[in-house]
């Protein structure tokens, strides 16, 4: 798997009796692999808007709400008020929904700040738009709702003009996308199961989508001295 190196921009613009703070992000979108790291660049000013050295800087790491690392720098990097840290992207590879808690301590206050990012697949079939969308492939036979692995999914624009993204579904059922702020189409295909189309609202911020399979069953044929031949195109 290719390595994908992405740089994450955090400014902490002031520290005020109002914990005033400002998080810029870009991209929003990191690689798995234990390679690929997210860069945090923390800028942080006192009352008066000078640059000013934090009694301590702490940088909480969440995947999905969830705290998993923690690291506290207590001096200043670059040069006054401004510091540089690289981290790991994931927790062992997880994809999903990370997040970052930014504090900045200075004389006693101690504005939080945070911003959120991916951790995707670096396929470049799984699009390049700005939200991250998450698809799962699930049974529905009216007994369970198991996960539909190595489901292919492809993603094509309103007007089915253009595909958008494609993607294969993981052992958790679930493919995770990258598409514009758009109505799009989801098209599955599985060996074993029929998988209902759907039609997805993306909005900026991403959203998740589940299509439902049934076993595929193709029929029996019109005679005993008969077969059915099917495929799919």
């Amino acid at each position: 798997m290719k390595t994908v190196i992405r740089c994450v921009i955090c400014f902490v613009l002031s520290i005020s009796l109002s914990s005033t703070a400002h998080t810029a992000v870009t991209p929003l979108v990191a690689g798995p692999s234990d390679a690929d790291s997210v860069w945090v660049a923390v800028s942080v000013n006192d009352t008066l808007g000078n640059a000013a050295n934090a009694d301590t800087l702490e940088l909480i790491w969440l995947r999905e709400g969830a705290a998993f690392d923690t690291t506290i720098i207590a001096t200043g990097g670059l040069a006054t008020g401004q510091y540089w840290h690289a981290h790991v992207a994931s927790n062992d590879g997880a994809l999903g929904a990370y997040q970052i808690l930014v504090r900045a301590r200075v004389s006693g206050r101690t504005p939080i700040t945070n911003y959120a990012y991916t951790v995707a697949s670096d396929d470049p079939c799984a699009g390049d738009g700005p939200a991250a969308c998450t698809l799962h492939v699930l049974r529905a036979n009216g007994v369970d709702t198991n996960a539909v692995v190595d489901a292919a999914l492809r993603i094509l624009n309103s007007s089915e003009t253009t595909t958008l993204a494609a993607g294969t579904t993981d052992l958790n059922g679930r493919a995770i996308v990258h598409l514009p702020s758009d109505t799009v189409h989801v098209i599955g295909t599985h060996p074993a199961y029929t998988i209902t189309p759907d039609t997805v609202l993306v909005d900026h911020d991403g959203t998740s989508d589940t299509l439902w399979a049934t076993a595929f069953d193709p029929g029996a044929p019109a005679s005993p001295n008969l077969c059915r031949v099917y495929g799919w195109v």
